[in-house]
């Protein structure tokens, strides 16, 4: 078995839990009934992080994402951004032949396609009639969650479409994305979001190797599968010939990068963001001038194991871009080859090499790929929000859209600028 299909399962069998043991047991109305952070307020980092930790108590513990932390100023942020960046003329303002064509994957709560549905209609309406936002989710609890809190604006008659499909079933499907992807006309601008998603998604695991294959040719990189070990639940990595299409032309694309790895000496491993990169390059194969808005963990930390001693060395998982493997009980493993069934799987994003993968998809094109700290692009774009998230304390200068989520980085897509 590959191990993407290995974690795509497993991944699978989280998000089909109920809502509440996957992004927590807020109320129905979700974070968006609860009062936002007042960050005029606050007294500093500490205070900061006091309200944050007293948020999480009354969501059992489970996870807040930037956009409800700072709601509703990140997605205010992030529409003016894409209303400039996709939709703007410079010389006719809005383009009325462009009909904006959201489309969100993995939307959790619901909260971000709220606010910018909202932050349109108070700042653009004119771009509101012609609106399409999609959302696109892999778990059927969460769209019925997603559902229930877009309710007001679907009473509006905003288009909504809610399309259940797990990006990471790629077997025997090459048209896994048709229903979203390829559903528009050309009157469309169509704008990825892509929030705390690529973290999520299956990836590959990979082994530099010099060996030769069986007809003799040079195999500079081997893929790693899974076969079941002695005892009930156990898994065995191995490695093998280059077999698989997808991983084989992901690493053919970038091989050749400066970023590349499994890394520079024979028997590296590391893990390769095979279904982004997939993803990537269907959306540019179906529309040339999207958007595209990634913002995730750029960094996680090693796995939390102190009031363990039952592991050893070869229970871990020591390759680049090993992922986090946490469940609800705030418990971690050393590997995902050791973990039960439901648990949550986290990857850093490897932005380098996104980056360069989209950027040599883009070459001749009128787009460019930028990579921020999430600070820094907040610092950058942010505008009269700013204002709104930073503290009174005149001495302190605290900004927590700024400061705060240090391992977050973005990835957009724009028209250059001539």
């Amino acid at each position: 078995m590959l191990v993407r299909d290995f974690i795509r399962k497993r991944l699978g069998a989280y998000f089909a839990q109920a809502h509440e043991k996957v992004v927590g047991s807020v109320n129905r109305g979700g974070a968006l009934t609860t009062p936002s952070i007042n960050f005029k307020t606050l007294m500093g980092r500490w205070h900061f992080q006091r309200v944050v930790s007293k948020l999480y108590e009354e969501t059992n513990g489970q996870w807040l994402t930037p956009v409800e932390l700072f709601r509703p100023h990140y997605s205010n942020i992030l529409t003016d951004y894409i209303i400039e960046h996709a939709i703007k003329s410079v010389k006719n303002g809005i383009e009325k032949c462009k009909h904006l064509h959201i489309i969100e994957l993995g939307a959790g709560r619901g909260t971000h396609a709220y606010l910018v549905i909202e932050r349109l209609r108070q700042k653009y309406p004119e771009v509101l009639p012609s609106l399409k936002y999609t959302i696109v989710e892999a778990s059927l609890s969460l769209i019925e969650l997603q559902q229930n809190i877009l309710q007001p604006l679907l009473q509006d008659d905003i288009n909504i479409k809610f399309i259940r499909r797990d990006l990471g079933m790629l077997e025997n499907d090459e048209n896994r994305y048709d229903e979203f992807l390829r559903c528009g006309d050309n009157d469309e601008q169509v704008v990825v979001f892509a929030l705390e998603v690529f973290d999520n998604l299956p990836h590959d695991k990979v082994v530099r190797s010099h060996s030769k294959n069986d007809n003799g040719q040079e195999c500079s990189v081997m893929q790693v599968e899974l076969v079941h070990g002695e005892e009930p639940g156990d898994y065995n990595e191995y490695v093998c010939e280059m077999k698989d299409s997808l991983i084989s032309r992901i690493c053919g694309d970038i091989e050749h990068s400066p970023v590349y790895a499994p890394g520079r000496h024979i028997g590296d491993s590391r893990w390769v963001p095979s279904v982004a990169c997939n993803f990537i390059r269907e959306l540019y194969r179906s529309h040339p001038d999207a958007l595209l808005f990634v913002a995730d963990f750029d960094w996680l930390p090693s796995p939390d194991l102190t009031s363990e001693s039952d592991y050893d060395a070869a229970d871990f998982d020591y390759s680049d871009g090993a992922p986090l493997i946490t469940d609800m009980s705030k418990r971690d493993y050393p590997s995902y080859r050791n973990a039960p069934e439901f648990c949550d799987i986290l990857f850093p994003t490897d932005f380098l090499t996104l980056s360069k993968y989209t950027g040599s998809l883009l070459r001749g094109s009128s787009q460019d790929v930028y990579v921020y700290k999430q600070g820094e692009f907040f610092q950058k774009f942010g505008g009269d929000e700013l204002s709104l998230t930073k503290s009174f304390l005149p001495l302190t200068n605290y900004n927590p859209l700024i400061e705060e989520f240090e391992n977050f980085s973005v990835m957009t897509t724009s028209k250059r600028k001539n």
